[in-house]
């Protein structure tokens, strides 16, 4: 008998391994139906469900177009839950950046450069020509030069920043090279000029009034509109081919939409004003990602 009850016991303990679950017993969870990715690697964003590129770009402060081109998307740039976002340019981009200020001070800085150790050197020699007890006044005369130098450098600096200002003042100057008929996005006054080295000057911003409309400056696809990019307000970006896109910050309305083909002169929006400020359009004109002089480009000033 005893013998018969562990037989019988054993087959139940062997049925239990190998029976199938029944309806209330609840096994682990398909691993395809889980929504938890993971975290994103130093650099990436892991795209959550109801993300747009838009909304990423916005909350990582990045401008749209280059996460776009960061990550070789093209309109309407669509992204999917769960996928990787790059948020920092390639390596190949990174570089090039940041060999260009390097380039930009070879040009503009050796002829100030020039002149003054010209004349230093110049002054230097003829100071060591000069015998011991003329020390004195080989002395004064290096002063005198030296300041006469500074002072004729100074000037030469002065000329070439109103022959910029000139040029500018004559626009279009690199409209041609990029292929687009530019346009002004709105007639009035330019109240304040680019600056390359002043990240709150990347633009101009032009005098108008509430709710003016502001043109497009040529055609292209509206690759942003809304107000979540900070220090825009609401804010219009144009893309117009691989290398162009231009932006029109501080409206008051938006008129398009993201994704909408607009032409050239179309109206986009209506001018605002910026906290405590006057009514005027912040516009950017921007190659390859980098923010241009858009006086480079536009027609002579209205």
């Amino acid at each position: 008998m005893s013998g018969l009850v562990r037989r019988t016991l054993f087959a139940i303990f062997a049925l239990t391994l190998f029976m199938p679950s029944g309806c209330g017993t609840k096994g682990p969870a398909p691993v395809g139906s889980r929504e938890d990715y993971g975290p994103a690697p130093q650099g990436y964003y892991r795209i959550l469900p109801g993300d747009t590129l838009s909304t990423v770009a916005a909350r990582q402060h990045l401008a749209m177009d280059n996460l776009a081109r960061w990550n070789g998307l093209e309109p309407p740039y669509g992204i999917r839950a769960g996928k990787l976002l790059r948020l920092e340019p390639p390596d190949q981009e990174r570089k090039v950046k940041r060999t260009e200020p390097a380039i930009v001070i070879v040009e503009e800085s050796p002829p100030t450069k020039s002149v003054q150790s010209k004349s230093s050197m110049q002054n230097t020699a003829k100071a060591k020509a000069i015998p011991t007890k003329s020390k004195s006044v080989a002395k004064a005369s290096v002063t005198k030069r030296d300041a006469k130098a500074a002072t004729k450098a100074s000037s030469a600096k002065g000329r070439t920043k109103t022959t910029a200002k000139a040029a500018s003042a004559k626009g279009g100057a690199k409209a041609a090279a990029s292929g687009l008929n530019w346009r002004w996005p709105l007639q009035g006054r330019v109240a304040q000029t680019f600056n390359r080295g002043d990240r709150t000057r990347q633009g101009i911003r032009i005098v108008g009034r509430a709710g003016a409309k502001v043109s497009a400056v040529e055609a292209g696809t509206v690759v942003y509109s809304g107000s979540g990019l900070k220090g825009y307000g609401n804010l219009i970006i144009i893309k117009h081919n691989n290398k162009y896109l231009s932006a029109y910050g501080f409206n008051r309305r938006l008129l398009t939409t993201e994704g909408a083909r607009v032409k050239r002169g179309q109206s986009v929006a209506e001018v605002g004003q910026p906290a405590g400020g006057d009514y005027l359009l912040h516009f950017e004109i921007r190659r390859d990602g980098t923010a241009v002089n858009p006086l480079d480009y536009l027609p002579a000033l209205p």
